[in-house]
C-alpha cells in the first residue's frame, strides 16, 4: 500500500515518475489577470486566467473542437472562450457552453486537460504531473516570504541552458565571489560554515558570504 512506503521508496518513486510530477512556479501572481495568458512549460502549451472569484485556472491551450488556441480568446463569465466558435471551458476543463447549439446536451468527454493550481508567496504554482494527489510533494517552503521584516525582490532571467546547469549554478555558492563581483567579494571568498537540514521532500541550508567593499555614499552609510 502507498501509505506503507518508506521515505526512500517515496523519493525513488517520485524520481521514477520524472520531473513533471512537481509543483512548477509558472510566474508571479500579478502576471495572471482577467485576460488569458499563454504559457509554455515542460513543452506543454498552456493558458491561465482568473475567473469571477479571482481564482487562477490553468488548462491546455487548445480547443477540443477545431484545435484553436484558447489563449487568443477571452474570459467570459469565468470561462475561457475559444476565439473561433466561442466554445467555453471551465477551470476544470469541462465544456460549459457551445453558443451555436445552446440547447444541445454537452457530452462529458468534451473537455480539455486541466491542472491543479495554487497561489503562494506571490507566485502561481501548477502541478503538471499525473500522480495521485496523495503522492504529490508539497510546494517548497519559503517562510521568508511571509516575514514582515523582509522585502522580496523579484526578477526574470532567461537562461538558454539545460535545467541541470541552472540547478548546479544555484547551489554553487562559492562561484559568486569571482563571477558576480557586484555582490561577491573576491578578496574574501571563504564560505562560512553551514548546516544542511532535510525533510521528507527537501534539503536546505543557509549560507553566508562577505559582500564587496561599499563605494561612495554606500561606504559612508555602512560606516
Amino acid at each position: 500500500m502507498d501509505g506503507m512506503r518508506t521515505r526512500q521508496e517515496k523519493v525513488d518513486h517520485l524520481l521514477a515518475t520524472g520531473i513533471r510530477n512537481r509543483w512548477w512556479c509558472i510566474g508571479p501572481s500579478a502576471m495572471v489577470q482577467d485576460a488569458p495568458v499563454a504559457l509554455t512549460r515542460l513543452g506543454e502549451e498552456l493558458v491561465a486566467w482568473r475567473d469571477e472569484t479571482g481564482k487562477v485556472n490553468c488548462v491546455s491551450d487548445i480547443c477540443i473542437h477545431r484545435g484553436a488556441s484558447l489563449s487568443r480568446g477571452r474570459v467570459h463569465n469565468g470561462c475561457i472562450e475559444c476565439p473561433n466558435h466561442g466554445w467555453r471551458y471551465r477551470g476544470d476543463g469541462t465544456c460549459a457552453e457551445i453558443p451555436a447549439h445552446p440547447d444541445a446536451r454537452i457530452p462529458k468527454r468534451v473537455r480539455i486537460d486541466s491542472y491543479p493550481v495554487e497561489e503562494r508567496y506571490g507566485w502561481v504554482w501548477v502541478f503538471l504531473g499525473d500522480i495521485p494527489e496523495s503522492e504529490r510533494p508539497p510546494i517548497p517552503s519559503f517562510p521568508e516570504y511571509d516575514d514582515p521584516d523582509r522585502r522580496a525582490i523579484n526578477g526574470t532571467f532567461t537562461w538558454n541552458t539545460n535545467y541541470g546547469r541552472v540547478l548546479e549554478n544555484g547551489v554553487d555558492f562559492a562561484h559568486a565571489a569571482f563571477v558576480h563581483p557586484s555582490f561577491g567579494n573576491r578578496d574574501e571568498p571563504a564560505i562560512k560554515s553551514y548546516e544542511v537540514t532535510t525533510g521528507e521532500w527537501h534539503a536546505q541550508a543557509r549560507m553566508g558570504m562577505r559582500p564587496p567593499p561599499y563605494k561612495g555614499l554606500w561606504r559612508v552609510k555602512r560606516d
